[in-house]
């Protein structure tokens, strides 16, 4: 890896690189060494699997993402990227080490390969970063030699995170056979304590144990069907409690509606999950406030089309058109559930402006930077329809796409007048 500065770097360089490794280095000994799980413990074994376990794929980029920071605070306080890379590539070999003896942590091969990826991505960010500013303002005769690849690269990041984000929210049913819960007690969910009637599904009664037609299931569940159930009054949970679930022999999801707390929760089989991502859930708030009586309640789903959306009913409390959107890319890598609204939001709107910083910040003038904007709005309204994806794009997400254009153009405009 080439020199990140022609000369040591500048006493404000090295402050702003100090802070930002400190606070990195705090944040990922804080997420990745606390226990997360019981005593129980798997043994030491060196897989060598890239995309490990059910969300592989969502670690593997959690885990790049994770050292992304460290590794542009350690270039701002290194001349050489390869020094700037050691000390990443030494915490991470440590912290894989160190998960040997932590409760419900599992040293990975992979985590370590990604964790250094992610800090050269890093340490990359600052060199073009830095290499197209003193570009711009001739205050140096250093070759560029990263500018346009690297700049490239990271201006094509977004428009990946929206495209992969379409594309995970496409409606894909795992394969048959097919077989109906209702209100089932499932060791990672809550159970539903109050009555469940029998499930009608577009006239045909549900039974629990494997459905004869799983074309007639697929097709009602997902295209123009209706679903209808009468329960009780049951008790808050904290977890997601499902009413009605279907689920294939592999214990694949393919359709879920539960309650947790007060809301009415809707899970659908997303691409997401056949390419080891997390997704998050649609949801009608307030439904227990809707389910007054102990006595039999209606409870209605229905998805006429993926362009529609679904439509979820609990007693006369109603609401459809209900879609992910692209701002909820995030929950692709990680989705707690229990989450409230305004946190799921705030992280959504996080989400896009981050998005869009970085194009903002690499381009070299404000027509650029409009044009980059543009491009990413028409990304986020294509993309979904070419795409045949649930995922949904309203004025607040171009809004804040170009919110964190804007974002990144200033702050290029004032590293770009410093002296």
């Amino acid at each position: 890896m080439s020199d990140l500065h022609p000369d040591p770097p500048g006493r404000s360089a090295r402050l702003w690189g100090g802070a930002l490794t400190l606070v990195s280095v705090a944040v990922i000994l804080f997420l990745t060494l606390t226990p997360v799980g019981p005593d129980h413990q798997l043994p030491l074994r060196l897989r060598l699997c890239l995309v490990c376990g059910e969300f592989g794929l969502a670690n593997l980029l959690r885990n790049v993402m994770l050292f992304v920071p460290l590794g542009a605070g350690l270039a701002l306080l290194y001349a050489r990227g390869f020094r700037a890379w050691i000390p990443a590539i030494v915490l991470t070999v440590f912290i894989e080490t160190a998960q040997i003896f932590i409760p419900g942590r599992n040293p990975l091969l992979a985590d370590v390969l990604a964790n250094a990826a992610g800090g050269g991505l890093g340490i990359l960010f600052v060199l073009v970063l830095r290499e197209s500013l003193l570009g711009e303002r001739a205050a140096s005769a250093t070759p560029v030699t990263w500018g346009r690849a690297g700049a490239a690269l990271w201006i094509a990041l977004p428009f990946l995170a929206l495209l992969g984000t379409a594309y995970s929210f496409r409606i894909a049913p795992p394969p048959p056979p097919h077989h109906i819960q209702i209100a089932p007690n499932l060791g990672h969910l809550d159970a539903y304590r109050a009555e469940v009637g029998p499930p009608i599904l577009s006239g045909d009664t549900l039974r629990v144990g494997r459905h004869p037609d799983p074309a007639f299931l697929e097709a009602a569940l997902f295209g123009g069907g209706s679903l209808e159930v009468e329960v009780g009054r049951a008790p808050v949970t904290r977890r997601v409690a499902p009413i009605v679930s279907v689920y294939t022999a592999e214990q694949q999801e393919l359709f879920l509606l539960g309650v947790q707390r007060g809301d009415l929760v809707l899970r659908l089989p997303y691409r997401a999950a056949s390419i080891g991502l997390h997704h998050s859930d649609l949801r009608l708030e307030g439904a227990r406030e809707a389910i007054r009586d102990p006595g039999p309640t209606r409870v209605a789903y229905r998805m006429d089309a993926p362009e529609s959306g679904a439509c979820l009913e609990v007693g006369a409390e109603r609401r459809c058109g209900l879609r992910p959107g692209l701002r909820e890319g995030w929950s692709l890598l990680y989705y707690p559930d229990v989450f409230t609204g305004r946190i799921r939001a705030l992280l959504g709107w996080t989400w896009l402006i981050g998005l869009g910083i970085f194009p903002g910040l690499l381009a070299g003038s404000r027509r650029v930077a409009v044009a980059l904007w543009v491009a990413l709005a028409g990304t986020t309204v294509v993309s979904p329809i070419v795409l045949g994806s649930l995922a949904a794009t309203g004025l607040v997400d171009l809004l804040l796409l170009g919110v964190g254009v804007g974002v990144g153009a200033v702050a290029r405009e004032i590293l770009t007048e410093r002296p």
